[in-house]
């Protein structure tokens, strides 16, 4: 009887451990996928424009998929045990698909990417067909799969708690709060008696000053300088920015409060360092305070926001994909390359009337981080399928939106352009690019135009590969017709501002140099040294056009001065220039 008893109660006992087991195991389920997502956040924050709370939106969703997995798959192998097993290698091989194919590919033989999907699931099934058929004794190693079980949490949280603290601190300083690391202005002296002019920022990427190309490439600029003076251009002729790349070069440039309270002792700690380890660097410094350029500054940038607040409406135009300055203006309109088709209306330019438009317009980025979270190509190419354009060389524009009254000089400044990765690609969307500048003239005064000329930047650095030639010519040797052809492009759009409106403010104002490494080292196995490398690499084009009836310019504004300059005469006494 005694025995008897004993035995009875051991069944309850083993019964409440079986199911605390399995909801051990559909917990790690929920969180398996999430894992990976996470640290796909936490390594991509810095340098890309991703989403905390949309990143949520994708972990939700992959954590009800990854506990629908588990379900199905204990139906086919009859234990939570075996199911467990299938679904770790199913999301190992969902999240490292392109690795496990180029190894394949390189180690075993070619094969498409739709074969080796179909291998792998083939083979998830017959692990877990043989899992039903052969019942692995799984009871005997139990204390294995609840340390697993656990694992996945531990896991999750390592994860997950930097990119919730990352949210933390930014929620914390766009609140102005004290304690914040860094500060963002956000509440700006108004004078309303100041005057209003229409201000156009043309952002020349990757676009040198004109004393470092005389100096470097021995090639005049006489003929851009007398162009730009004649236009009434005040030029700062060896400019330089301690930057070296977009993402750290616009804080500084319109977020002035930002640069003076933080970002100014960061950029000194990667002063002496070149592209690679001055990126990595300053990743890893922001990232010890909790915070990432792309999500926290560049969507919050205080100089448009300053004119906003001054009634002015602010226009972001950009000819690359620049998604983090869109929160900060009123209306937007970005070119994605081929990864967003182009509108086919006459109103080029997005304006949030309601907030359905914006949330439609801030899912864009949503849709993107899904093609992320989905690294089987596969899927990637579905979600962001490439648009089919055409091009047409036809003088009245039949396949791209004519621009009244410039199709002939536009035709013209585009008539030989260098080749490019994009090709009649990138034609078509440099003429869009004209087109939404012209559409931005019917929005009403005053406005702010912040527009990305991103012509030097792509036409000599998106090549296919990084060797250092193209066809017979040393890659940079490329430069120099892309800064020429730049050139032109950036007279075109001034001629085009200034026959609408004579009295415009114009800004020209690079972000960095030549940045690459592959520059950088052919420059040295030559004979150059690090710091005239560096000169290279920090050098910006800078010039500024104010008309006198605004008190115009006495001197060059130094890069960091100039929006400084802006917001204090346009809007009110807010910040402090620099020496």
């Amino acid at each position: 009887m005694a025995t008897d008893t004993a035995t009875n109660d051991e069944k309850p006992k083993t019964s409440n451990m079986r199911w605390l087991d399995n909801v051990l195991y559909l917990i790690a389920a929920f969180f398996i996928p999430t894992i990976f997502l996470f640290d796909l956040y936490n390594r991509n924050r810095i340098h890309n424009p991703l989403n905390f709370e949309h990143t949520l939106i994708i972990a939700a969703a992959l954590a009800i998929i990854g506990v629908a997995l588990l379900l199905l798959f204990r139906l086919i192998t009859r234990t939570f045990e075996g199911a467990l097993i299938i679904s770790l290698l199913a999301w190992i091989g969902f999240w490292l698909f392109e690795t496990t194919y180029a190894l394949a590919v390189n180690l075993i033989a070619p094969l498409s990417r739709e074969l080796w999907l179909a291998i792998g699931v083939v083979s998830l099934v017959i692990i877990s067909i043989c899992f039903r058929l052969y019942m692995p004794p799984f009871n005997k190693i139990l204390p294995a799969f609840r340390i697993l079980a656990i694992a996945t949490f531990i896991l999750f949280f390592i994860n997950f708690i930097p990119g919730l603290h990352h949210e933390i601190v930014l929620h914390s300083a766009s609140e102005n709060d004290s304690n914040a690391v860094f500060y963002l202005k956000q509440d700006f002296n108004i004078t309303p008696t100041l005057p209003s002019p229409d201000i156009y920022w043309l952002h020349m990427d990757g676009m040198m000053s004109l004393e470092v190309v005389e100096d470097f490439f021995g090639e005049s600029q006489d003929f851009l300088r007398n162009e730009l003076a004649k236009r009434g251009f005040i030029i700062y002729e060896d400019a330089y920015l301690n930057a070296g790349g977009t993402q750290i070069a616009l804080p500084p440039l319109f977020s002035p409060a930002f640069y003076d309270s933080y970002f100014s002792m960061r950029l000194e700690e990667v002063r002496h360092l070149l592209r690679a380890q001055r990126y990595i660097t300053i990743t890893d410094l922001l990232a010890q305070d909790g915070l990432g350029l792309m999500d926290d500054i560049m969507t919050n940038h205080e100089v448009p926001r300053a004119f906003s607040a001054a009634g002015y409406e602010t226009i972001n135009i950009s000819f690359i994909q620049a998604p983090f300055q869109k929160y900060s203006y009123n209306r937007i309109y970005n070119l994605y390359s081929e990864n967003l088709p182009l509108m086919s209306n006459n109103s080029l330019i997005s304006n949030f009337d309601s907030a359905l438009d914006q949330f439609l317009t801030e899912s864009s980025s949503l849709i993107q981080l899904i093609s992320l979270a989905a690294p089987i190509s596969i899927v990637q190419e579905q979600l962001l399928a490439p648009h089919a354009y055409e091009s047409s060389d036809d003088a009245d524009g039949t396949q791209w939106l004519s621009i009244p009254m410039h199709t002939e000089a536009v035709n013209h400044a585009t008539a030989n352009k260098p080749n490019t990765h994009m090709g009649d690609l990138g034609l078509f969307l440099e003429r869009q690019l004209y087109r939404m500048l012209f559409d931005s003239f019917s929005v009403s005064s005053p406005k702010l135009l912040y527009m990305m000329f991103a012509f030097t930047h792509e036409t000599w650095w998106h090549m296919h590969d990084a060797d250092l030639t193209w066809g017979d010519a040393p890659f940079i040797d490329l430069y120099i017709p892309a800064h020429s052809y730049a050139a032109k492009a950036m007279l075109t759009a001034i001629d085009m501002i200034l026959e609408e409106n004579p009295n415009a403010i114009i800004v020209l104002q690079s972000d960095h140099g030549i940045h690459s490494d592959d520059i950088k080292n052919y420059l040295m196995d030559i004979g150059y040294t690090e710091d005239e490398v560096l000169k290279l690499y920090l050098s910006v084009f800078s010039a500024v056009r104010i008309p006198a009836q605004y008190g115009g310019l006495d001197a060059p504004l130094a890069p960091l001065n100039i929006s400084r300059e802006l917001v204090n005469r346009f809007v009110g006494q807010n910040y402090e220039l620099l020496p």
